[in-house]
């Protein structure tokens, strides 16, 4: 229940950011719009700015928004806006929040088992690695790249892991994905590879319930 009430909860709050958004000018729609073709992307996608976020995300399945903080967008030069929406696009064309938003509810029914949360950590990371693939396919400039996911760094704070952002969870994982883009070692993650991952924990843990299941049953009789 308490799981439960705290993904519920976080849904709400993510719904509030988008009524509390407002339109950008006609140069960064254009823009939007630009790299939207380029990716092929033929979804209806809204694009918003607002002082309640201090990175760029995104969330929504059938109706998708991009948030970008007001702060942010006069800080960033045309080649890194483009390098931010990009990202954020590769997760909506790659369907990642309906993916996120799976890996959410198994966490909280499964919340038990810690399998479930380290498997969890790692379909995170290879989500993010994936974009970043993405989009160095489409904006061919690493070092940029790179560059861009330093200074959002610097703005995020209290981030609703609900939500898709692309600095990432932790220092950590963003510094592994600078090195990464940096060296050249990017390799195209399937998101078939992560959905067969979460569906081997899934099976584990309801393997592992019904024989402690069938066990206290035993004991029972």
């Amino acid at each position: 229940l308490l799981f439960i009430s705290k993904l519920s909860i976080q849904l709400i709050g993510i719904q509030r950011l988008r009524s509390k958004s407002s339109k950008p000018e006609e140069i960064l729609q254009a823009l939007f719009h630009k790299l939207k073709s380029q990716l092929n992307i033929n979804k209806k996608i809204l694009l918003r700015l607002s002082s309640k976020v201090t990175t760029p995300l995104m969330f929504g399945y059938f109706k998708p928004v991009i948030l970008l903080p007001f702060s942010l967008v006069t800080q960033l030069d045309h080649k890194q806006l483009e390098a931010v929406l990009l990202h954020e696009l590769a997760h909506i064309k790659r369907d990642d929040y309906l993916w996120n938003l799976v890996q959410s509810v198994m966490e909280t029914l499964l919340f038990f088992n810690p399998a479930v949360w380290g498997v969890s950590a790692i379909i995170r990371k290879e989500r993010e690695y994936a974009c970043d693939d993405l989009v160095i396919g489409v904006y061919q400039e690493p070092k940029t790249y790179a560059e861009t996911l330093l200074i959002l760094s610097y703005y995020r704070i209290g981030l609703n892991p609900k939500t898709l952002a692309i600095s990432g969870n932790n220092k950590s994982s963003l510094f592994n994905r600078i090195k990464r883009i940096t060296m050249k070692e990017n390799t195209p993650i399937r998101k078939t590879r992560s959905v067969i991952v979460l569906l081997s924990a899934i099976l584990l843990s309801l393997s592992l319930f019904t024989v402690y299941g069938q066990k206290n049953n035993s004991s029972k009789h």
